[in-house]
């Protein structure tokens, strides 16, 4: 109307954010939320629930997070969860994600591998190089990796992968040479826990065996070991 003077404020509606976690099973329970930052945001509130109940308030989150950031962790018992999170304006409008869910396991415990001899001489008779394992707790399976010594570039060229998690040894035939492994173990979630490194042993002639002190002088200047691996080499230098 003329003469008349009208005062309009703007409610501007935030973007939609799009929220991720690191992986569908998180075996860290410190588990990291990101998202995309949006327009016309003031703030962001993440909302974490138990999977399947949604009556109440969302028990885990994180309110009134900063329109800059773009990740926030919180830390959450073992359990399966859904959550979302919310672009709010200066204004009060908001605008919601998409829900995701996810699980969150116990990390796998830490095997220790092991094998008898750092010589091996029975590799074939004896249906392979033994290796052995403590078992690890919250594992699914283990993956055994051995490499040439010294070459680590690529693959291992010998793998034992899915044994269960039950088993705590493996035989594998190797041909003559020089090698180092270790050993995973892997839970449910994927996540991956591994041995410390057998950083090196040696398969030996398989009718070595026989006459092992004779020939031991061989052994060591072949492998530049000095060790006396049980045996007295003092007569073998």
């Amino acid at each position: 109307m003329p003469g008349t003077s009208y005062t309009f404020e703007a409610h501007l509606t935030p973007g939609t954010p799009t929220l991720t976690v690191s992986s569908q099973n998180v075996s860290n329970k410190n588990v990291t939320f990101t998202w995309n930052k949006v327009s016309n945001v003031d703030h962001y509130d993440l909302r974490v629930y138990n999977y399947g109940d949604y009556n109440v308030g969302a028990p885990y989150g994180e309110f009134g997070i900063s329109g800059s950031r773009t990740s926030s962790s919180i830390r959450l018992p073992k359990g399966k969860y859904a959550a979302y999170i919310t672009a709010v304006s200066s204004s009060g409008a908001e605008a919601g994600s998409e829900w995701i869910t996810f699980n969150v396991s116990d990390p796998p415990g830490t095997p220790v591998l092991t094998i008898n001899n750092i010589y091996v001489t029975d590799n074939i008779d004896n249906g392979g190089v033994e290796f052995k394992w403590t078992k690890a707790a919250n594992t699914d399976h283990y993956d055994l990796r051995v490499y040439n010594h010294g070459n680590y570039d690529t693959g291992a060229p010998y793998t034992a992968f899915n044994l269960p998690a039950s088993q705590t040894s493996t035989k594998m035939k190797l041909p003559i040479g020089k090698y180092a492994a270790y050993i995973t173990a892997v839970s449910e979630s994927g996540a991956e826990a591994p041995s410390e490194w057998i950083t090196v042993f040696n398969v030996l002639e398989p009718d070595a065996n026989a006459n092992f002190p004779t020939n031991i002088k061989t052994y060591k200047m072949w492998t530049g070991d000095t060790s006396t691996v049980g045996y007295d080499c003092s007569n073998y230098n």
